[in-house]
């Protein structure tokens, strides 16, 4: 299922988009608050905003629970933790992805492979 389908579903099911954002709930917030601390891990706010091309302050107002993610932080929340746009988004919403994990990796860039790789050296190297 690509993005846009994804959004549509949502549309769909009451959850409202405006201008690239996702209006949403208290639980919803604090759903992304703790995605993006987990993503961020153990960088700072500042490193995490840098490569995230966002301000520090959009990183501590989701962290915070003040507000979500646009769409491009999405995507690039999503890859960092080694998962789809459309997989975060159904996990911050409490659904079940279709896509296999083996589906997932056939999708990856060679680039995205690279840093996967990287990813599982520095997990198995813990």
């Amino acid at each position: 299922m690509s993005i846009h389908q994804m959004l549509e579903n949502l549309i769909k099911q009451g959850v409202l988009i405006v201008a690239g954002l996702f209006v949403v709930d208290e639980k919803v917030l604090q759903r992304y608050a703790e995605v993006v601390k987990q993503a961020r891990g153990k960088r700072s706010q500042r490193e995490f905003s840098e490569l995230l091309e966002v301000s520090q302050s959009t990183v501590h107002n989701w962290e915070n629970a003040k507000n979500a993610p646009d769409l491009d932080g999405i995507e690039k929340i999503a890859r960092i933790r080694g998962q789809l746009p459309e997989e975060l988004i159904t996990e911050i919403y409490g659904r079940q992805s279709e896509t296999s994990l083996q589906e997932r990796i056939s999708l990856m860039s060679n680039r995205e492979l690279a840093w996967l790789m990287t990813l599982i050296a520095q997990k198995l190297s813990e």
